[in-house]
């Protein structure tokens, strides 16, 4: 019986030294990022680690995004515009694209409704 527990418990520290080495690996692709949490009244904002591995974390009035803008530029985090900006740009930079292609084939795109 005792062979099960044996086998059970190599299983288990082979897990965690796999989940550790998996935050070790996500932990060295980007240090400097910060997360916020927007809420109708108040932002909550969550800077990069510091030398210790703690964060910072820290509330502003929605309406005072300056401040919040002045603290993340002082803390040099990457700033990430999230999916919806990424897909719009995407989509303004390949509307572009077609159009210029279409221009050169001889036609003219027309808008129309959906």
């Amino acid at each position: 019986m005792k062979k099960p527990k044996r086998e059970a418990a190599a299983k288990h520290k082979r897990e965690a030294a796999t989940k550790q080495a998996a935050r070790a690996r996500l932990a060295a692709i980007r240090h400097k990022v910060a997360g916020i949490d927007i809420g109708s009244r108040q932002m909550y904002v969550c800077g990069p680690a510091g030398e210790d591995g703690t964060h910072e974390i820290r509330t502003y009035a929605t309406t005072t995004e300056r401040a919040c803008g002045r603290w993340l530029r002082e803390q040099q985090v990457d700033v990430d515009i999230g999916q919806q900006a990424y897909e719009r740009l995407y989509e303004a930079v390949r509307l572009r694209t077609v159009t210029s292609t279409a221009a050169q084939l001889g036609y003219r795109l027309v808008k129309t409704e959906a």
